[in-house]
Parts: C-alpha cells; sequence; structure tokens
C-alpha cells in the first residue's frame, strides 16, 4: 500500500525536497476522485472508502483504469527539433566551424528568440491532428485543421477542462453515433477499382526510363530507385492508386518515344500517351475519401501531360485540386524532426504543384492558389536519390536537385510579380515604380547566387547540366520581359525606352539560349515553348515598331527564326506549340506587308534606348534598376547576405540620355505604344486573332 511522504511516521520522514519539485501523486486514487482531480485517501481508509465518496454517499469504486500521462505530441516534437538542433551544433563544432557563423541547411535552420516562439506556437496544428485520431472521429481522421478552424478551438477546450490531451479510447460520440459513419448510398461515392491496362513488359521499362531521363531531371517527383523497386514487385497490379501514377508515367514518357505502340492507331503524334492517360483522367480519389501521396503524384502527372493537349489550360484546374488535397493533408506545414523518404517526397510533390501553379497562372494571367504566407513547409533538400539514406550530398558533387531548388526560388519571384504587378488590387500610387525596382533587384540577387555548374555555358558537360541551365536561364529571361512589359507604355514614368530595351535584350538572349540547346535535341518541355512564344512576341512588336521609324529589323528576324524553330522542334508532341507558331508567323507576315516609310539613318531604337550598350549583357540595363529598399524579406527567398549587384536609390535612375542621340528614339507613337500594352496575357486563338487583325498598317 503506497502512501504519499506527508502521511509516513516520523521515523521514516525523508529530508524536504527541494524548490521546485511535485509531491508524488498518490497512487490508487478511485474513480470518482480522479475524474473530479481531487486529493484521494482511500488506501488510508480502513473499509477502503475515501473520505470524499463516504461524505456524499456515493460508491467508491476502482474500475477504471488509469490512463497514461504521456507529454503532449507537441512537446514531444519540439524536443526532437531541438535535440537536431544541439546535434547540428555539436557536428559544426567538431568540424572547427562557428555555429552561429554556419549557413543554415535545409535539415535544420537557425532561428531568433522571436521566430523560435511563434514556430513553437505554430506547432499547435500536430497536437490537433493527433486529438483529432486519438478521439476516434474517422470522419476527418488524417486531415489538417488550421489554429482558426473549430476543430482546433475544440481542441483548446478538452485541454482547458482536462489538463491534457484525451487519452486512446476517450471519444465525443454518443447518441449520434452513427453521424460520424459513412450512410451506405454515401460509399457508392468511392472510386471502383476498374481493371487497368498497362503497356507490354518492354514497353513499360522503356516509358520509365524515358520518363526519368527526359522529364524527372525538372520536376523531380519520385525517388527513382524505390519507384523502380515498387514496379519490379508489383505494386501497380495490387494498390489501384499506384498503378494509376504508373500509368501517368507511361503516358508521359511517351512523349519522347518513337514507339509507334504509344500512339492511337490511326492518329497523329499527338495521341501519344493517351491510351495509358484516359484510364485514369479522372480525380485520383473518391470523393470521402482521405488524399495521399499517391494522389499528390497524379495530379502532378496529369497536369503536366495536359499540358500537351489541345486544352493544355485544363492543366491548371487539376493543379488546384492537388494544392487542396495537399492542405487536407497538412503537407503544406512544416513539421520537425530528421527527414525521411516519406517527408521528403511529399515536399517534392507540393513543390512541383506550387512550381507548376506559379508558370500557369504566369502563363494564363491568373492568380496563384496558395501564397506563400499561407504555408512554411521547408524546399527540397537538395541530395540525388542514392544519398537518401544520410540525407546528404558528398561535399564537391553537384547535385540534380539544385536546380529544382533554384527554380523554385525563381518562381517566388514570378509569383510576387504577378501580384505585385499584374493583380487587380495592386498598389498604383507609384506607378508601380517600386515594386519593378525590388522586382529587378530580387531577379539580379537570384542570377547572382546561381551553382556554378547551372551557369549558363554552351559547351557544359554533363548534359543534363546543361539542360537544366538553358532551362532557368530561358525561365530567367521570360520573368525578366513579363516585369518590364507593363512599363514599356509610359505612364508617368521615365521607365519607357529602358523597359523596351531589357524585354528586347531578355528576348534576344532567351532566342539564343532556346536554339543553342535545341540544337543538341533533348529537351521537350512546356516551359521552353512558352519562353519561346513569349520572346518571339517581343521581338516581333520590336520589328514592326523599328519598320514604323526606318529601322532595321534584320537582328529582330534572325532571333525570331530561333523561336520558331524552338517551337517547330516540340510541335510533333506538343500540340500548342503548333499554335504558337501559326500566332508569331502571322504576325511577322504582317509585319513584312507592311509598307516602309521614308528611309531614315539605318539606327536600332533599342541601341539607342541602351546607349550603346551590347543586347545580351542584360545586366548592363538592369541594374540601373536596382532598388535600395525592399517590401520583400530577401531572406525568404533564400538570399542571405548583401546584394551582389550594388543598389542605386530609385531617385538616382536616369532619366535623360546623351545628347547626341535623337530624341524621337526615345519616345514611341500613341499607336506603338498601343500595340504593346494590348497583348493578350493568354493564348486564346481568339484574342491573338483579333489583336493582329486590329494592328494599324505604316503609313
Amino acid at each position: 500500500m503506497s502512501m504519499s511522504s506527508g502521511e509516513e511516521s516520523a521515523q521514516e520522514q525523508p529530508p524536504p525536497p527541494r524548490a521546485g519539485w511535485k509531491k508524488r501523486r498518490l497512487q490508487g486514487a478511485c474513480d470518482g476522485c480522479r475524474k473530479k482531480k481531487i486529493k484521494c485517501d482511500s488506501g488510508n481508509m480502513p473499509d477502503g472508502q475515501c473520505t470524499h465518496c463516504r461524505s456524499f454517499g456515493s460508491p467508491c469504486t476502482h474500475i477504471e483504469p488509469p490512463k497514461k500521462r504521456g507529454p503532449k505530441s507537441s512537446y514531444v516534437t519540439k524536443l526532437e527539433r531541438r535535440v537536431l538542433q544541439l546535434e547540428q551544433s555539436l557536428k559544426l563544432s567538431q568540424e572547427g566551424q562557428d555555429p552561429d557563423d554556419a549557413r543554415a541547411s535545409p535539415q535544420s535552420s537557425r532561428l531568433s528568440p522571436e521566430e523560435e516562439a511563434e514556430k513553437e506556437s505554430d506547432l499547435s496544428f500536430i497536437g490537433v491532428m493527433d486529438s483529432v485520431k486519438k478521439l476516434s472521429l474517422q470522419a476527418i481522421d488524417g486531415r489538417y485543421f488550421g489554429p482558426a478552424s473549430n476543430i482546433s478551438f475544440m481542441n483548446e477546450a478538452f485541454l482547458k477542462v482536462h489538463g491534457r490531451e484525451p487519452g486512446p479510447g476517450f471519444s465525443v460520440k454518443r447518441e449520434h453515433w452513427r453521424n460520424w459513419l459513412l450512410h451506405p448510398w454515401e460509399e457508392d461515392a468511392a472510386l471502383s477499382n476498374l481493371a487497368l491496362v498497362f503497356p507490354p513488359p518492354d514497353l513499360l521499362v522503356s516509358l520509365i526510363s524515358l520518363y526519368f531521363s527526359h522529364f524527372h531531371p525538372y520536376l523531380p517527383l519520385f525517388h527513382q530507385p524505390s519507384f523502380r523497386r515498387a514496379v519490379v514487385t508489383g505494386l501497380h497490379l495490387h494498390d489501384a492508386r499506384f498503378g494509376g501514377v504508373l500509368l501517368l508515367v507511361c503516358a508521359i514518357g511517351a512523349r519522347a518515344s518513337n514507339d509507334p505502340r504509344v500512339f492511337l492507331d490511326g492518329q497523329s503524334e499527338h495521341s501519344s500517351g493517351w491510351k495509358w492517360f484516359q484510364q485514369v483522367r479522372s480525380i485520383p480519389r473518391g470523393l470521402f475519401e482521405t488524399p495521399s501521396l499517391y494522389d499528390l503524384q497524379h495530379c502532378v502527372l496529369s497536369a503536366e501531360f495536359v499540358m500537351g493537349t489541345s486544352m493544355p489550360q485544363s492543366s491548371w484546374t487539376m493543379i488546384g485540386l492537388g494544392i487542396r488535397y495537399s492542405i487536407e493533408m497538412g503537407v503544406h506545414r512544416h513539421r520537425p524532426g530528421p527527414p525521411s523518404a516519406e517527408t521528403e517526397l511529399k515536399k517534392r510533390a507540393f513543390w512541383a504543384l506550387i512550381l507548376m501553379d506559379r508558370h500557369l497562372g504566369f502563363y494564363h494571367g491568373r492568380p496563384s492558389a496558395l501564397h506563400y504566407e499561407d504555408f512554411d513547409i521547408e524546399l527540397p533538400i537538395a541530395c540525388d536519390d542514392e544519398y537518401w539514406d544520410t540525407f546528404e550530398q558528398p561535399e564537391g558533387k553537384p547535385s540534380t536537385i539544385d536546380y529544382f531548388v533554384c527554380h523554385l526560388k525563381l518562381c517566388q519571384i514570378m509569383s510576387l510579380a504577378l501580384r505585385s504587378l499584374y493583380s487587380i488590387r495592386r498598389t498604383k500610387n507609384d506607378g508601380g515604380m517600386e515594386a519593378l525596382t525590388q522586382l529587378d533587384s530580387l531577379l539580379n540577387a537570384w542570377f547572382g547566387k546561381i551553382p556554378q555548374h547551372l551557369v549558363w555555358d554552351p559547351s557544359r558537360e554533363p548534359i543534363l547540366f546543361f539542360d537544366q541551365s538553358a532551362v532557368l536561364h530561358a525561365i530567367w529571361y521570360n520573368i525578366q520581359i513579363q516585369i518590364h512589359r507593363p512599363f514599356i507604355v509610359p505612364k508617368g514614368t521615365p521607365l519607357s525606352s529602358s523597359s523596351l530595351a531589357i524585354c528586347r535584350s531578355a528576348a534576344r538572349s532567351c532566342a539564343r539560349v532556346l536554339d543553342t540547346q535545341r540544337e543538341k535535341g533533348r529537351l521537350m518541355m512546356f516551359g521552353f515553348t512558352m519562353s519561346a512564344f513569349a520572346a518571339g512576341i517581343v521581338l516581333s512588336l520590336t520589328m514592326w515598331g523599328n519598320k514604323r521609324e526606318g529601322w532595321s529589323t534584320e537582328k529582330e528576324t534572325e532571333d525570331i527564326e530561333r523561336c520558331l524553330r524552338v517551337l517547330q522542334a516540340t510541335e510533333r508532341r506538343w500540340n500548342i506549340s503548333g499554335r504558337l507558331i501559326d500566332i508569331l508567323k502571322t504576325l511577322m507576315s504582317d509585319v513584312r506587308e507592311s509598307t516602309i516609310p521614308t528611309e531614315r539613318p539605318a539606327q536600332d531604337e533599342m541601341e539607342i534606348a541602351l546607349s550603346g550598350g551590347h543586347p545580351t549583357q542584360y545586366h548592363a540595363v538592369g541594374d540601373q534598376f536596382m532598388g535600395g529598399s525592399h517590401a520583400y524579406d530577401p531572406s525568404a527567398f533564400g538570399f542571405t547576405g548583401g546584394w551582389p549587384v550594388q543598389a542605386a536609390p530609385i531617385t538616382q535612375i536616369p532619366t535623360t540620355y546623351s545628347p547626341e542621340i535623337p530624341h524621337e528614339g526615345l519616345a514611341m507613337k500613341e499607336v506603338t505604344m498601343n500595340v504593346w500594352s494590348n497583348t493578350p496575357m493568354g493564348f486564346n486563338w481568339a484574342d491573338w486573332d483579333a489583336y493582329v487583325s486590329a494592328m494599324p498598317p505604316s503609313q
């Protein structure tokens, strides 16, 4: 029989406990006292009935088993995170580095006390999800509920009443227990397991290899060894969700295959992969089922395949569905602890969705589905698949995932540009000059931090790093065009001619990068076609303006031909490429058929705006717009320390040019302004047909 220290005899009395110690809880409390959390003396009473129960005439029972009083799950996660940080600090100290000066890695980041406290409060969602599971609420088990949710409010109430999280076996189900189950008619909403037809074994192996060599390096979604192992063991024959993912991999890989079995009988090469896509083109899960990692991968792959069809804009909807799935799973939130294969795969899937959402929003002029302030998941770990046992890339060996991380940081700038320059309720007080300055600063800072193996070099080896470098630079130029495009038409700012020069310079550089990559004939990506099209539009409008002024159009013609060659290289498999070719050729035809006015000196309008700068030296003009203040925190983009280029205050932006340069070279006529400002954002043929038809003839 156990007794508290205060009830032991004087001879056995231990010394007083130290300050801050709690008295040991009396064991064997009766059910009533345990429920009311009051002291119970049943163990000291002769008849075993405590004073409290005797006073109220209630039975003094010891039937209910005591519940374990473990620490809260959120508390455990905090301890795990702190242990991990200590291990990292110890490792750095042993290597002779100062932990405070060492650069934070994706696995462990050092935070200020204020940020640390905020992070700890943000971890409450983990405790909420655990509580939902412990409460046996199957209808909402495994789903994410944020701090503003009523579920989180409910959890706080139970913590307040019970003083701890509900333990296993606790349930809120009472007379409405049937309401917590699916009704028989609702169970019919689950997806039926249809028989999936896979490619023959030899073709299956070929398509998987093509996918991992032509597409996966630019949108790394899987851990390749694990994926191949799952196929070898036949998981796709037993798990319908993985089977659907495998069919989508085959459909995408078919875009790079010349095997006649990948086409529909009697159809064009645009049908490549359709026989596998059509089996899983519906939503990846039942209406009431909990989403899984396979569902996220399904959405990414479906959108990637649809981008090459006749309705590429439909992929935008699938990406939005995938982002909703990821939020429902809580994938968008930071979770402390060491990395694992499961958490890293979820991160890759989430960031792949974000990347595609940013690109599609940019291409179609639509807002992002999820803003950066609404998630705090870390970027993927820059570690190749073969090192997933430790998640540490060998020092001195470049990772193929470095490209993915760089691309995601570029997408962050892309999202900021879309919100600050193209949103409906954007700030218009200064005409957007401050936003332009900040975006130019971020672009230049990103450019200055490209890993050495991804810096543009036409002769770079291996070919994988060359292709990844080409993608990054083409997209960088495309973003530069899009952020300066709104400033080409003068709106009370002095930026028109300089923005026009930057757009033209970026378009020419983009066309040359794409054409150099095309000559090696390896990559077929949606992002390439969009960059080529944007560059072609800028060059076509530049050529039209130059021709109206009587200036040379030879350089623009050569670069537009480069863009067309890039699009023609992908038109056999990417349906939209043919449409973009038609638009550019129609635009070029109208420009060529326009009448040339009175002959003027063969002086290039862009060369005047650039004041003699070489068109491919994009930094020479872009550096003028580097801002001294930044409304956006650069650390959110992974940029730490100083900017690579000295910023100039907005008041120091040059507004006048050399007096020997003709003034008419700096100003555009109203008709030219209208042509630049009315360019369609999307790729609807009717919009572009109306735009081209409305272009005024030369006078």
